[in-house]
């Protein structure tokens, strides 16, 4: 959580004094979001090549595992290089959320992006100013924090009296992300689809070394986000 802050503070940082300009417009953005439906992809063959399971023909595809809603914080910079658009850097906080059962794996990012915003004028609609586009491409900062080395064998071994130990983490990677939003006066709300890339690392040790399991697939998180902000004009 420090961490996650501090790198935010940073970007904020280094962002502000890089609009600092006379040129066009520029404008800072502040959203909280919640992202309603988290899923976890991670390759079929990976997996079962790593428990070495023979299934007789190539199998290809992902295997989706759904996480719990997500919380997440932004903030964005732009400059408009034209009247409808910005361009900027931003970060976005994504706070843990539980995948299978939250005491077994929960995820958690922390994202850094170039984003581009074109905006669209509406005339005459008093409901909304304009909607605009946008789209980011960068960088997520992943964690993963489980606790399956506790509860896996204290499942499986009051079954079997098999002792099962797991280690995993996640790979930083790719972080992209496009949406459609809303503007009122300086109030914005926003729907996107966002995918962070990344590599599952786990490590299963089986009976004290008795069997030891080592698997690497590729795996994407990706989720619909609903966001909510207040834009500052500079």
């Amino acid at each position: 959580m420090k961490r996650s802050l501090s790198v935010l503070f940073l970007v904020t940082f280094l962002v502000l004094p890089l609009f600092a300009t006379d040129k066009g417009k520029t404008e800072i953005d502040i959203k909280l979001g919640l992202n309603v439906n988290p899923t976890a992809t991670a390759s079929i063959e990976d997996i079962t090549s790593a428990l070495d399971i023979d299934t007789g023909k190539k199998i290809e595809g992902g295997a989706a595992i759904e996480g719990k809603m997500q919380y997440t914080i932004g903030l964005e910079g732009y400059y408009f290089v034209k009247d409808n658009l910005g361009i900027g850097l931003g970060v976005t906080r994504a706070f843990p959320t539980g995948y299978l059962n939250e005491f077994i794996a929960r995820a958690d990012s922390v994202n850094v992006y170039a984003t581009v915003k074109q905006e669209i004028k509406v005339s005459e609609n008093k409901i909304i100013d304009n909607f605009y586009f946008l789209g980011r491409l960068g960088y997520g900062i992943n964690n993963l924090s489980s606790d399956a080395s506790k509860v896996v064998p204290a499942i499986i071994g009051s079954m079997s009296g098999t002792a099962i130990d797991v280690d995993a983490s996640m790979d930083n990677g790719l972080y992209w992300a496009l949406g459609i939003g809303f503007e009122k006066s300086n109030f914005l709300v926003e729907v996107l689809y966002s995918v962070n890339y990344s590599k599952l690392n786990a490590n299963v040790d089986i009976d004290d070394g008795a069997q030891k399991l080592d698997i690497s697939t590729n795996l994407s998180l990706s989720t619909i986000g609903i966001n909510v902000g207040y834009k500052f004009n500079i």
